[in-house]
């Protein structure tokens, strides 16, 4: 709770995205197993569901990394280290989800009979049930592909996010010091300081 209070209302935004995000990936992984067990195994929705196993399994193994981490290190080089290491598992993350989308666009799934990727589906599983038509599994396919997509637009919005908004209280966006780094303001002669001073104490 104390952690959620030091949040900015965009920390709290893309906190409340990232968890989505990882929703999105278990029903990613539900979806897949689904659509598996009932035909074909596609080479995309093998893609994807590595994907979503590693979106979600990966963030536990990580935060307990983290954790021990902490205990080790000061608390300011920590947060530092925090923040990079968080902008690069998402970074990662979003390639993965980009790139799992990328491949079930170009298999271009299709409910129309006469298309390539609907007469590749033509076999269903004999133990499966009766009443999973070709159609169902269309239809699977499609909630599956539309998730992806929704999940790399998701993550990617949570990196800009995490890079061009201050998310947490008292702490400056990342690229508001990547800019003060960039084009850091010219330090003024103490001379000019002093002669301001003194015609601010003429002008008082």
């Amino acid at each position: 709770m104390e952690g959620w209070r030091s949040l900015t209302t965009a920390g709290k935004v893309l906190a409340i995205a990232f968890f989505s995000a990882m929703g999105i990936a278990v029903l990613v992984v539900f979806a897949v197993m689904i659509s598996m067990s009932k035909g074909r195994s596609p080479p995309w929705a093998v893609a994807v569901l590595a994907t979503a196993i590693l979106h979600y399994g990966s963030l536990g193994g990580l935060a307990g990394y983290m954790v021990r981490l902490k205990q080790r290190m000061e608390p300011q080089n920590y947060e530092q280290l925090s923040d990079r290491v968080g902008a690069t598992y998402i970074s990662i993350i979003l390639c993965f989800w980009n790139a799992s989308a990328i491949i079930a666009l170009i298999s271009q799934p299709s409910c129309n009979p006469d298309s390539a990727w609907w007469k590749a589906l033509d076999t269903l599983t004999e133990e499966g049930p009766r009443e999973w038509s070709m159609a169902s599994i269309c239809t699977v396919s499609l909630v599956t592909v539309a998730l992806v997509i929704t999940n790399a637009l998701l993550t990617l919005g949570v990196l800009l996010g995490t890079l061009l908004f201050s998310t947490d209280k008292g702490k400056p966006a990342p690229v508001e010091g990547f800019l003060q780094r960039l084009f850091p303001k010219p330090i003024p002669d103490p001379s000019d300081l002093e002669v301001e001073r003194l015609l601010d104490q003429l002008e008082a």
